[in-house]
This record gives C-alpha cells, structure tokens and sequence, in this order.
C-alpha cells in the first residue's frame, strides 16, 4: 500500500468518525442548553437540586446513543472484522496444510544446522518412515548416495545464506523409494530477516531420468541398426565394381535397395510416431485394391527372403480406402519382422479377407518363437523389446509402436497371438471407408 492510500485510509477510520462525534457532541449540549433554558425560564418553580438530576439524565439519554453509534458500534465493527480477518488466516492455514499433507511431493523443513524439523506424508512413504518422531531422530542426509552428499551440502549451505537451489540427487535404495529427484531448497526468514529455518521440496523424476536413459539408448540402437545396413551397402558397392555377371549385378542392386529401404523405414517410423503423438499428420486417404497392394509390398522382400517363402492368399478385388503410404510402411515392418524370426526354409504368409461389410482382416503368420503372453500388449509400446528374442539386437523397438498408431488412426486394431506349432499371427483390422471425424485429404488419383 503506497503513502497517499495509508492517509486516506487514516483520515476514513480517524478523522471521519472523530468529526462526526464532535458534530453530535455538539448538537446534543446545544440541545441540551436549549432544554434547560426553557426549563427554567418557563418552569421557574422547579428546585434547583432537580433541575440538576434532570440535567444529567437529559445528558445520559443523549449522549449514550451519540457514543454507542459512533464509538460502540466502530468497536463493534472492528471485532468483527479482526475476527473475520483471523478465521480467513486459519482457513488460509488450513489450506496450506492441506496441500502440504496431500502432496505427492516430499516437504521438509530444517534448521539452521541441517537437523529435520518437520516433514510431510509424502516425505514420510517415500522415506519409508514410520511417524514424525522416527523421522526426528533420523538423519536426512544418510538416505542420499554418498558421491551426491557433497552437492546437497553445498545447496543448503546457499540456502543459508539466502539463496534458492534446485539440484539432481540419488537416493539409497534403503534411504528412499525414489531412485533420482529434483531437491529445492529456500531459506526461510524471521522478522529480522535473519534465516533460521531451510525449506526443502524433493520431487520424483525417477521416470523421467529412466525415460531420458531410454532415449538415449534408443538413439545408440538406431545408431548402431542403421550401421549395419550401411555396412552391408558399402560391400555391396565395393563387390559391384568387381562383379562382371549382369544377373549378379542385378540381384546385388536390389539387395542393395532393400538395405536403403530399411534405413527409410527406420528412420520413417522414428520421425513419424513423432508427428502422430502431436497430431500433426494428415492422413491421405485414397482407393485402391488390398491385393494388388499387398503383393506389391512383399515384392520389396523378394531377395531379403529368398531362403523364406512369402506366400500371399485372400479374396479377390477387395477394395479399402486409406494412406497408402502408412499402411505400406506398416505391413513393411510386419514382414520385415516375420523374417528376422521365421528360420531359413519356413514360410510367411500373408492372408486378406473382408470379415464383414465394414471391415477387412489382414494376418501375417510367421514361424519364429512367438510373443511371450505377458508381451502381447507391451509390444506395441515405444522401446519395448521381448526379452531373449532376437529383437533385443536386430530392432530399435519403434515398428511395431508406428504399426499400432497407424492403424489406430484409420481406427481399425492390431494385436498379435500365437499360432499352433509355434509362430505368430499379427491381425490387422481396418474399415473399408474413410473414418469418420478423422482430419485426412482426400486423393483421387
């Protein structure tokens, strides 16, 4: 509040009522007077003794409401509002404490020599501590791994000295149930301005470190699945410039075309589960015949699998409209996975057919070692891999989380079981039509 709203407020709870008590005051002993004049002068038989005792009567009957209006009732309105104002700060408190006891967070406060004062439920369960007392006689600082203590020190000591300080720290698997937070620290001040107390907030970033860790591992495999294709590439073109058999150049050229499509793919379902997480593709949505297609996409594997049989079967003149270019990619990672797990002399199979009117079904069997039961849902998930299957080395854990938002948004299905004699069956639902509500661009080519 600036000067001139102090005085104004001053001269509205001071002066306004003060000038209206000496107008009042002043009315009521003119009255008075008035009164008393014309009592003695029109009534000269009365005692002096009562004309005295009426006086002071007259006095009290009109002077007490004069001090009960302007006097009592301010009192009384101040009372009222000192206890208004008080109930609004216990509710204030009330409040505070609240979200202090429901946070998630871990809240404490220290004094000014690191002993823990104070924390919260959350504190208490993540610390897996009993009650305030234990937590009392316990030593905060033991629960931090022994290399990020030094760090923790030197926070608190900045918050000493009136600083704020967010830092990353470790937890012991004893000291916490939280792998990594974020701890910030806040001196708290006294009248003086002196600090006694340091607050402290710890939040659990555990899984975000453990997505960032991911992440990281995620671009190291793309990495490293990116590589090997790239290997096989520059062998192929050294041995092009020795291979005189045009047949052999020719094969060699369309194993080189598969490796540069792998790559595309890779890449492709890694830069488009982006752009469809934050809806910034546009589906282009076109006619065109599910068999002529299909037999088209598993041409792209004719020589990657020419120890493996790919044997395409379904209804004739089956005609969906969708993305070409999605549904291409997404039977590409299919097939792409049926080969690394079927064995060499086995066959993929590919099987279409309309499953009612609206909807169409596409299966792509393979013979490999199957999805374990506990996987079947995780595997659609970005960076999920079956542990002990191939995929762990030859997969980014990217295709089949593209297969399932791609084919979400036609809103059609995928999910995979296990077919008899081992081996796995990737189902494919999609509408025969447009989906409706869905933004796409129409192509009628």
């Amino acid at each position: 509040m600036n000067t001139d709203s102090a005085k104004k407020n001053f001269y509205k709870r001071v002066c306004t009522p003060l000038s209206l008590f000496l107008i009042l005051v002043s009315v009521i002993f003119f009255s008075e007077a008035v009164i008393m004049i014309l009592l003695t002068y029109g009534f000269p038989q009365i005692e002096k003794k009562i004309m005295v005792f009426v006086d002071g009567i007259l006095l009290i009957v009109l002077l007490f409401p004069a001090l009960y209006f302007i006097f009592f009732k301010i009192l009384r309105k101040e009372i009222e509002a000192r206890e208004f104002a008080e109930e609004v700060c216990r509710a204030s408190e009330r409040r505070c404490w609240t979200l202090i006891e429901t946070s998630p967070d871990c809240i404490k406060l220290f004094d000014d020599q690191g002993k823990l004062v104070f924390i919260n439920k959350g504190g208490l369960e993540e610390h897996n501590l009993k009650d305030l007392e234990e937590a009392l006689r316990w030593s905060y600082l033991d629960g931090i791994i022994e290399e990020d203590r030094e760090v923790f020190k030197q926070a608190f000591q900045a918050a000493r000295n009136g600083e704020i300080r967010t830092i990353e720290i470790r937890h012991t698997k004893e000291g916490s149930n939280r792998k990594v937070c974020l701890e910030t620290m806040a001196p708290v001040l006294d009248e003086n301005g002196k600090v006694n107390n340091v607050f402290g907030v710890s939040r659990d970033i555990s899984d975000r470190k453990e997505f960032e860790r991911m992440k990281d591992f995620l671009m190291n495999t793309i990495v490293h699945d990116i590589r090997g294709p790239l290997g096989v590439l520059k062998l192929i073109i050294e041995s092009l410039k020795r291979e005189l058999s045009e047949v052999r150049r020719g094969e060699k050229m369309q194993l080189a075309t598969i490796k540069v499509n792998e790559i595309d793919l890779m890449l492709g379902n890694l830069l488009d589960l982006r752009r469809i997480e934050e809806g910034k593709v546009k589906l282009n949505f076109e006619e065109f015949d599910l068999g002529i297609f299909i037999d088209e996409v598993s041409q792209c594997f004719k020589v990657a699998g020419e120890d493996k049989k790919i044997l395409v079967s379904g209804a004739a003149s089956i005609c969906i409209r969708g993305d070409k270019e999605f549904l291409r990619r997404t039977l590409m990672n299919l097939i792409g996975n049926a080969l690394k797990f079927t064995p060499p002399g086995s066959e993929i199979e590919i099987e279409f057919y309309a499953e009612d009117e609206r909807n169409v079904l596409i299966a792509v069997k393979d013979h490999g070692i199957g999805v374990p039961s506990e996987y079947r849902e995780k595997i659609f998930d970005q960076f999920v891999k079956v542990k002990g299957s191939l995929s762990v080395e030859s997969g980014s854990g990217l295709g089949l989380a593209f297969c399932k938002m791609a084919v979400n948004a036609h809103e059609g299905e995928i999910w995979v079981e296990n077919r008899e004699g081992g081996g796995s069956i990737f189902f494919i639902r999609l509408p025969k039509r447009k989906p409706s509500g869905q933004d796409v661009q129409e192509n009628n080519h």
